[in-house]
């Protein structure tokens, strides 16, 4: 059976309302979570085969993420599933007003191999919460998590609403020509462009969660050992493979020093003396990627002062930090996606902030200070998905706010109530009554009373002198 047929065997199942009901989108959700309980272990062993993450790794950074999103969609399922009653304006009584949530349809989620369980799962519960039909195609790189999905779901979801497909990309293009009504991809931006295209010129809507060079700013107030240690975890949790991790960072120049210091403690603290023999260490996806990060390495001008170990074989590279890294430098050419860790002096927060407005705006920024002034400065003046202030990573692991990049690293966000949103078509409906008949109101011939009235009617009201009169300075003062 081909990607296309079983595309649009789920969209004919989409057509029969089979998931539009609040009872399927629970138990749905329900089979979803019963899957990842029962084989926990299984799902464990299939992470630390294609990324060598251990089984706390992966419960943290996957399972568990996935639980947490399951558990908050199923307690606002029902209610989103509810028409929501918003108010009338008086010009259009009597009537009554609503927003429905509508389910988008059909969807086709195209996960990443870096953290397939929960990129690839969560965007999942989102859809099926919505009321959606799923077709899910996880990246065929981590072949071992790649065949526990494709074994698994149709064992505990509804087979006939939510298929795996597997398969390169030829699979993916093969099911964007069979129109899905919505396309949710994770993943690198080259290929993001490559799927905004292809959806745009078949006007298919879509969302992309890909990357970026997600920049870190440690001012010289900052706790340097916290800002050590929660720098160490994010950027080398699972070998550095992390859309959101600390690509690089820019430290005040009083304490660069001390921070690096600290940084290589750390690294050692958590990883060991020998971190190819820690258990707490993953490796590289592939001995191909692998070989991407290490010529990245191999090109940079910059000082390696701890770290540098590289065996593709073994798809391992160590744990490392560059200094003396140039902003022309190979390694700031491009997403690091990988355990290389470039660490950058700077004069102060206008000079970080400089620096970062040079690049392309990333999907996270991290800001480490004690000081409200200097968040005050620097947070307005980077644009980023999301902001981290002095922990990296975690505002990602919440449903309670937006996961979503901006520009280049992404359009659109989910988690929680935005996952709703997301997978959801918001669909206004006015029910108007028929008598008394007030449209005729605004239809020709118009009586001069009702000229009268519709303009009343229709007004913003008056408008504040105060306004008025600000307003008057910005046309008449420069910008600074």
């Amino acid at each position: 059976m081909t990607a296309a047929t079983t595309l649009n065997q789920v969209k004919q199942v989409y057509s029969t309302g089979r998931t539009r009901s609040v009872a399927w989108r629970l138990s749905q959700l329900a089979a979803l979570q019963q899957l990842l309980e029962d084989h926990t272990d299984y799902i464990e062993a299939a992470l630390y085969q294609d990324l060598g993450k251990n089984g706390f790794e992966a419960w943290v950074s996957e399972i568990g993420q996935v639980m947490a999103e399951i558990k908050w969609l199923r307690k606002h399922t029902a209610s989103w599933a509810k028409p929501q009653r918003v108010r009338t304006p008086l010009t259009l009584w009597p009537a009554k007003s609503m927003i429905e949530h509508e389910p988008r349809g059909t969807v086709l989620v195209i996960s990443p191999w870096n953290y397939p369980v929960m990129l690839g799962l969560s965007p999942l519960a989102g859809a099926v919460a919505a009321g959606n039909a799923v077709v899910l195609k996880p990246s065929e790189i981590g072949t071992a998590v790649e065949s526990v999905l494709a074994e698994l779901i149709p064992q505990y979801m509804d087979p006939h609403a939510i298929r795996v497909v597997t398969g390169g990309p030829d699979v993916v293009h093969e099911m964007i020509e069979a129109k899905p009504d919505y396309v949710f991809f994770t993943g690198s931006s080259k290929v993001g462009s490559i799927i905004a295209t292809a959806c745009a010129e078949r006007l298919i809507e879509y969302t992309l969660e890909l990357g970026g060079q997600s920049p870190a700013y440690v001012h010289d107030d900052a706790d340097i050992d916290t800002a050590a240690a929660r720098l160490v975890w994010g950027k080398f949790l699972n070998a550095g493979q992390t859309c959101v991790a600390p690509n690089h960072i820019y430290v005040h120049e009083d304490i660069a020093d001390r921070l690096t210091g600290a940084i290589v403690d750390e690294i050692q603290s958590q990883y060991g003396a020998d971190p190819a023999i820690s258990r707490d260490y993953p490796r590289m996806i592939t001995a191909e990627h692998a070989t991407t990060v290490a010529e990245q390495l191999n090109a940079s001008a910059g000082t390696i002062t701890h770290g540098g170990t590289v065996n593709t074989a073994q798809h391992y590279i160590a744990p490392t930090v560059v200094t003396d890294v140039a902003d022309d430098d190979a390694l700031m050419s491009s997403e690091i996606f990988g355990p290389i860790l470039p660490i950058i002096s700077v004069t102060g927060a206008q000079d970080a902030v400089d620096r970062i407005s040079r690049l392309e705006d990333p999907l996270a920024f991290y800001l480490f200070t004690e000081s409200r002034s200097v968040k005050d400065y620097v947070l307005p003046r980077v644009v980023a998905g999301g902001v981290g202030i002095n922990v990296p990573l975690m505002q990602l692991a919440t449903p309670h706010m937006p996961f979503g990049g901006v520009g280049t690293s992404g359009h659109g966000s989910y988690h929680g109530v935005w996952s709703l949103r997301t997978f959801s078509q918001e669909r206004a409906v006015l029910d108007k009554a028929t008598t008394p008949d007030t449209l005729r109101l605004v239809m020709h011939p118009a009586p001069a009373w009702a000229n009268w009235a519709v303009r009343k009617l229709l007004t913003a009201g008056k408008n504040p002198v105060k306004d008025a009169r600000t307003a008057q300075h910005y046309r008449s003062t420069p910008p600074s």
